[in-house]
C-alpha cells in the first residue's frame, strides 16, 4: 500500500515539472520576441535625427542643418537689415548654392526702399481694390481670390537696384537681388471683367497703378505693363507669400 503511495507522488511530481518546462518553453519564445522588438527600436550605429514633439520636423519641417545658405546685405558692404531702428535694406539671395530655376520662399530676396520696417499682414484682413475707370469699382478679399479662375506660372523678378560691383566674389554679391518661383494668382484681365472694364476702352494695354503697403519713399504708384496678362499673385510655391518681403 505504502508502495503504491510513493508511486503515485513521484509520478505527480514528474508531471507538474514536465508542464512546468513546457511553460517555459511556451514564454521563452514571448520573450525573445519583444527583446528583439525593443533592440528594433534601438538606435543605430549610423547618425539620426530622433524625432520629438519640441521640434517642428513633423509638424512644419525644417531643412537640412548641412545646408548653410543664407541672405546678406547688398551690396556687399551696404547698410545690415536690421538696423539699429529695425529698418529692413536690400538682402540678396545666395543664388550661387541654387538647384535648378526656384528660389525658396524664404532665401527669396528682399528689396526695400531706402529701408522700411515689414509690414505684418494678415491674410483674413487684407483687401484689393480696383476703382478708378471701371463702371463697378469692387473690393477683393483673398477668399474672394481663391474663388476665381487662378493660374500657375514660374516667374522671375528684379529688383531695379540690381547691379554688379567689382568687389562681387561670387554671384550673389554681384546679381543677388534677382530670384525665381511659382505664383499662383488671378489674371487682372478677370479682375477688370468683374468690374466692367470693357466699358471704358483705353488705347492699347489697360492702365494701373498699385499702392503698396511698404514704408519706403517710393511707395505710391507702380504701372502696369500689360493688364491683360498680369496676375494678382496670392500663393508662392503652393504656400502664402511672405507678403512682408517681396
Amino acid at each position: 500500500m505504502g508502495s503504491k503511495r510513493s508511486v503515485r507522488r513521484e509520478f505527480l511530481k514528474s508531471g507538474a515539472a514536465l508542464a512546468g518546462g513546457l511553460t517555459l518553453g511556451a514564454a521563452a519564445p514571448s520573450l525573445a520576441g519583444q527583446q528583439a522588438a525593443e533592440s528594433h527600436h534601438a538606435p543605430p550605429s549610423w547618425p539620426m535625427i530622433k524625432g520629438d514633439k519640441e521640434s517642428n520636423l513633423v509638424a512644419y519641417g525644417d531643412r537640412s542643418k548641412y545646408v548653410t545658405s543664407v541672405r546678406i546685405a547688398h551690396p556687399v558692404g551696404g547698410r545690415p537689415s536690421p538696423d539699429q531702428f529695425g529698418l529692413t535694406f536690400h538682402i540678396a539671395s545666395p543664388l550661387q548654392d541654387s538647384v535648378g530655376v526656384i528660389t525658396p520662399s524664404s532665401l527669396h530676396y528682399v528689396a526695400t526702399t531706402r529701408g522700411a520696417f515689414m509690414p505684418d499682414i494678415d491674410p483674413k484682413e487684407h483687401r484689393l481694390m480696383i476703382h478708378g475707370l471701371v463702371d463697378r469699382p469692387l473690393t477683393f478679399t483673398m477668399e474672394d481670390l481663391k474663388r476665381l479662375p487662378s493660374v500657375t506660372r514660374l516667374h522671375f523678378i528684379e529688383c531695379a537696384g540690381n547691379r554688379s560691383s567689382r568687389s562681387g566674389k561670387n554671384v550673389q554679391q554681384t546679381h543677388g537681388m534677382v530670384s525665381c518661383a511659382e505664383w499662383t494668382g488671378v489674371r487682372m484681365s478677370e479682375l477688370a471683367q468683374a468690374c466692367e472694364r470693357g466699358r471704358h476702352p483705353l488705347p492699347g494695354h489697360p492702365h494701373g497703378a498699385m499702392q503698396l503697403a511698404d514704408a519706403g519713399v517710393l511707395a505710391g504708384d507702380r504701372h502696369l505693363v500689360d493688364g491683360h496678362d498680369a496676375v494678382i499673385d496670392r500663393d508662392q510655391h503652393t504656400g502664402k507669400i511672405r507678403g512682408w518681403e517681396h
